[in-house]
């Protein structure tokens, strides 16, 4: 087996168990993943977070975040400012997952076919999405903080709203776009029925979420894309633990 693939199998175990400790942490500090104040609702959100990414009008805030004078608003904001604090780890390590995934399947692939340009493509497209879905998640977070105070805080203009609506959507797009290469990276050499059902977590995972952020009505489904990709990285990082502490 080749070394270099077996430490890059380890980036990954190493970067998606920091990823899932920072989403424990997170669940630690924050109590609970909050229901939105107006729940249930005609936009069918179940969780207070992927409403307020993909909020859409400053009339949404205090139907996602509850007024600020009573007292589930103040709850809600206290436990969303936790939650978008936890956040800065948990970017960065999902993010470094992608690209050690990227780099993993590069190593899996290369051995097989050294001389293929697709193989080196992926890699290079793979990585440049790791940073652009880091720093679109740096930006929304900051506008996130700032809209968890609009209404309290004269100084919030409401043109926070725009300026979240496009780095969530470079976010996503970028997390999106990244699943879909890294399940061709998965399939693109070896099309064993694992690999095959692994890609297809990222492809559904990927669909459903660009669906969500291109269809107002849609918007729901992030919260079914963010479950199956969750999945998909739960099975990745198990796939690159045995793969590194195999014999051979």
């Amino acid at each position: 087996m080749n070394l270099n693939t077996k430490r890059s199998a380890l980036l990954v175990l190493i970067s998606g168990t920091a990823m899932f400790l920072s989403l424990l942490l997170m669940l630690i500090l924050s109590g609970e993943n909050p229901h939105p104040a107006t729940y249930p609702n005609t936009h069918k959100f179940n969780f207070a977070i992927y409403w307020f990414e993909l909020a859409d009008h400053e009339s949404e805030i205090n139907q996602i975040l509850g007024e600020p004078s009573t007292e589930i608003g103040t709850h809600l904001r206290k436990v969303i400012n936790i939650i978008n604090k936890c956040d800065y780890l948990f970017m960065v390590s999902y993010s470094l997952l992608f690209a050690c995934l990227f780099v993993f399947f590069y190593s899996v692939n290369k051995n097989l076919s050294p001389n293929s340009l697709i193989i080196d493509l992926l890699l290079f497209s793979g990585l440049l999405l790791s940073a652009i879905m880091l720093i679109g998640d740096i930006i929304e977070n900051m506008q996130l903080f700032k809209l968890a105070d609009y209404g309290i805080n004269p100084e919030i203009r409401i043109d926070t709203i725009s300026s979240l609506k496009l780095w969530t959507r470079v976010k996503w797009i970028a997390i999106f776009t990244a699943s879909i290469l890294i399940a061709i990276s998965c399939v693109l050499k070896e099309k064993k029925l694992f690999r095959i059902s692994l890609a297809a977590l990222y492809i559904i995972s990927a669909i459903l979420g660009i669906i969500s952020i291109s269809l107002f009505s849609a918007r729901f489904l992030l919260e079914y894309s963010s479950n199956i990709l969750g999945l998909a990285w739960l099975i990745s990082t198990i796939y690159c633990g045995v793969f590194f502490f195999k014999k051979g």
